[in-house]
């Protein structure tokens, strides 16, 4: 009650103190449930204070990873003498897009390690919306409510035209830099400007509609209108003055003609005013009044959206078009259709995210804001402050160029919006039923579960069982399965049982996801650590069959290069999982399975920066597969030369004994020992192929560009969700089944069941343990000692021969003896006690 009582004495305005009140009062809640499930029901007054401190201590931690590390949502707060305000023209997703991009390098910023320019850190970004109705207006009184207030700086997209240069040039006097971006003001530095951040080269911007309306009417041109939102868009009448420039001065744009009144505004600046005056422009064509009108070009996000819209959902689209600047989300059913063959569009995100770099820049004293000074932009690089070519007395600073959509990208550029949340309910659904249907969603998070925690069990069976042996404890061989489980551990459960639950809660075509970027990043650390390490302790597993069937390694060899079975997996492992988080590489992956090395947004590349994650599919190479690789090839070679042995060892034991007594039994278990060396070979690629066989096809080409095959990568995604977790379960299958062979030999008539059940947990063997490989090594062992006296693979003697049974009749005393003496006499003198540890003399 104190701890609530205290969050709610904090009035503070700000996202932190809301944010640290809702941690509060979540550990609250947290801990209340907790403590009533357990202790009304079991009281223990014995652990009751120590479990309490637990439970206190575990809600805590639990209310600060639920809230940390998410990305801000966006909304309005008033902002105070330490905050950079931004205002947007109004909520839209294109605006939205790009606050989102300025919180994002203020993020960015808050981790750097070393403070920028000698400043504090990153000022908290506080956006304050217009309304869309009076956005004009609302501009105004933002940007005077902001300079009152005293803020950092104010970054705006100028939809108030100059009637709001009064008020930049206000704050510009008081000492606030004035950052805009998307729209300037027109008076350049005479009206406050600081800077203005420009999606591109405005310059370019009337040759590139010119362009695109050129391709869509053909080379014999035709007529096109302009649509615009208001007559007070700064941008917008730039473009458009742009382009009319562009087709007045190039002959191969002289067969294009603006008809009617050339530019059309809706009545109102909104979705209902934009399809108004799309069908009256329908109608003037129907009419015979503008009766060759055959393209709308519109220079505004909203106006192009709405106007595809308005035809698409009319029926239109084979007598009118749409082209312009568009989110491609927004265009992608009406692109799809015909309705909107080609548009284009600037990246919106690192429009907010480089006018947030320059605005710190401003207050931290790194730039003073003169031509020819260099800003460091982070993911962007360097870029130069230059002269605004289109006003007097300004400067810009460019963030990038159009990307171009067509029917070929566009499906691409909208899952990208949607994963990032810009994406309204109906195209989501469209998209989630082209992609990953819900019965797909929730296969990819619930079976993982099932096989992950299979897995799990199975691997911790095997280090318990062998930890509990003295005599396994001992073995170089136990010890490398160890680590090879307790990797599968790490695996199994953080990636596959825990599978979507630590993924962001907004995650995009994730069933059941419920975290956040820091426990999506806690899941991809431990997967990574376990992948990679498994992956090497297999390749140290082969090693040890390698060298101590192929090059006759005792025991005493082995466990003075044993540390290095561990230490390279482990040390590798660990090395990779730590250089992901600096790299900001664990994402969750696109088919909504758990978090892993994967760019956000997804399939980002060079026409759309990466937030986190960038080069995530070299790094997976370099990280992971690439050493699955190279286990891949030591396995083949491995396996090939143990054979080789086998095969080479038996036919020599075969020559020496020169069928004086049966070999079968020799030659049977040296087979084995090579078959087992196989099994754990296959255990290990059998559930690697399908992820193999994903990381060569799962690319944007792939999924993008044939549904078919997207389908196909679905499928193969969920048969890898089934078969990769159950590598544990395959180890153990592996590791019991010489013991299972051999008992079913002694008890014949035994059920399966009853037979598995013994072998699993033997009550009566000898500290507990199982002679796994070793019965089948010793068998091996015995037949190569005859075979070569000085290069003995093996180090375990055989049982005593029976002297009267193997005797002949031209045998003399002496090789009696030497038959009574077993094999020792073939064994090198320093072996001798190996074979008698081995044996257990």
């Amino acid at each position: 009650k104190r701890i609530v009582s205290r969050s709610k004495s904090l009035s503070g305005d700000g996202d932190g103190d809301r944010k640290r009140r809702l941690n509060i009062e979540w550990a609250c809640h947290t801990y209340i449930i907790i403590h009533n499930n357990i202790f009304v029901h079991r009281r223990d007054p014995t652990q009751k204070g120590k479990m309490k401190t637990i439970l206190v201590g575990i809600s805590i931690m639990l209310a600060a990873v639920s809230n940390a590390g998410t990305i801000p949502s966006i909304t309005a707060v008033p902002a105070t003498s330490d905050d950079i305000v931004i205002i947007p023209k109004y909520s839209q997703n294109n605006h939205n897009q790009m606050v989102l991009g300025a919180r994002l390098a203020q993020k960015e910023l808050s981790r750097s390690s070393s403070t920028r320019g000698g400043g504090g850190g990153a000022p908290n970004v506080v956006a304050s919306y217009p309304s869309r109705e009076n956005s004009h207006n609302d501009q105004i009184s933002i940007v005077q409510d902001a300079t009152e207030r005293g803020v950092q700086a104010i970054m705006m997209a100028n939809n108030a035209g100059k009637h709001v240069e009064k008020y930049t040039m206000e704050a510009s006097r008081d000492g606030i830099p004035v950052v805009t971006y998307d729209s300037p003001l027109k008076g350049g530095q005479d009206a406050g400007e600081s800077l203005f951040v420009s999606p591109v080269d405005f310059g370019l911007t009337g040759a590139l509609m010119a362009d695109m309306t050129l391709s869509i009417l053909g080379p014999e041109g035709g007529d096109f209108v302009i649509l615009s939102s208001t007559p007070n868009a700064t941008n917008q009448n730039g473009w458009i003055v742009s382009m009319k420039d562009a087709i007045a001065r190039d002959a191969k744009y002289s067969k294009l003609k603006l008809v009617g009144d050339e530019v059309y505004y809706p009545r109102v600046d909104n979705a209902n005013g934009y399809e108004e005056i799309t069908l009256k422009l329908v109608s003037l064509k129907k009419n015979a009044t503008l009766p060759n009108l055959s393209l709308i070009m519109a220079p505004t996000t909203s106006g192009a959206a709405a106007a595809a819209s308005a035809l698409y959902k009319h029926g239109h689209c084979a007598i009118m078009q749409v082209s312009g600047l568009a989110l491609p989300v927004e265009m992608l059913e009406a692109s799809q259709a015909g309705c909107a063959p080609e548009f284009a569009l600037f990246n919106n995100l690192d429009i907010g995210y480089l006018a947030y770099y320059v605005t710190h820049a401003l207050i931290s004293g790194q730039i003073e804001g003169n031509e020819g000074e260099n800003i460091d932009a982070g993911r962007l690089g360097t870029i130069d402050i230059q002269s605004d070519p289109s006003r007097e007395n300004a400067l810009w600073i460019r963030s990038g160029d159009f990307i171009k959509y067509h029917t070929e990208n566009v499906e691409r550029a909208s899952y990208i919006d949607c994963v990032m949340g810009f994406c309204d309910d109906d195209t989501a659904d469209y998209l989630e039923d082209r992609f990953m249907q819900k019965y797909k969603k929730k296969a990819m998070a619930i079976i993982p579960k099932f096989t992950g925690m299979l897995s799990f069990l199975c691997s911790v069976f095997l280090v318990q069982h062998i930890l509990r042996s003295k005599k396994q404890r001992k073995s170089p061989y136990s010890r490398i399965i160890v680590g090879l489980s307790t990797a599968d551990m790490f695996s199994s459960f953080f990636g596959f049982f825990l599978s979507t639950w630590p993924m962001p809660s907004d995650t995009w075509l994730a069933y059941g996801a419920t975290g956040n970027t820091r426990t999506c990043t806690m899941q991809g650390f431990f997967f990574q650590l376990g992948l990679c390490a498994a992956t090497l302790y297999q390749a140290s597993l082969v090693s040890y069959y390698f060298f101590t069937i192929v090059k006759g390694w005792g025991k005493t060899k082995i466990k003075k290069w044993e540390p290095v079975f561990h230490v390279v997996p482990c040390t590798i492992a660990l090395g990779t999982a730590i250089a992901g988080l600096f790299l900001r590489l664990y994402n969750p992956l696109t088919r909504g399975s758990m978090c892993w090395i994967k760019e956000y947004p997804p399939y980002c590349d060079g026409s759309m920066s990466c937030e986190r994650g960038e080069g995530a599919l070299k790094y997976r190479w370099g990280f992971v597969y690439g050493f699955v690789l190279v286990t891949f090839a030591w396995l083949a070679c491995a396996m090939i030369m143990i054979f080789h042995d086998v095969h080479t060892t038996e036919k020599r034991a075969r020559k020496y004994r020169h069928g004086r007594h049966d070999s079968s039994s020799a030659h049977s278990q040296s087979r084995e020992v090579a078959a087992q060396a196989l099994l754990y070979s296959l255990a290990y690629s059998i559930p690697w192929i399908w992820g193999l066989i994903l990381s060569f096809i799962n690319t944007a080409a792939g999924v993008f560009g044939s549904a078919a095959i997207d389908d196909a990568i679905t499928a193969l995604n969920i048969v890898n969700v089934v078969i990769f977790p159950l590598q544990g379960f395959l180890n153990v299958f592996v590791y019991v089944r010489p013991r299972y062979i051999e008992a079913r030999k002694r008890d014949p008539d035994s059920s399966v069941m009853q037979m598995a059940w013994r072998t699993m947990f033997p009550k009566a063997e000898a500290d507990g343990g199982f002679t796994i490989d070793l019965s089948l090594a010793n068998a091996t062992r015995r037949a190569s000692l005859v075979g070569r006296r000085s290069s003995t693979l093996f180090r375990t003697p055989p049982p005593k021969p029976n002297v009267q049974e193997h005797a002949h009749d031209g045998d003399s005393n002496m090789e009696i003896e030497n038959k009574k003496a077993g094999v020792l006499e073939y064994l090198p003198e320093e072996n001798e006690d190996d074979v008698l540890e081995n044996d257990g003399a």
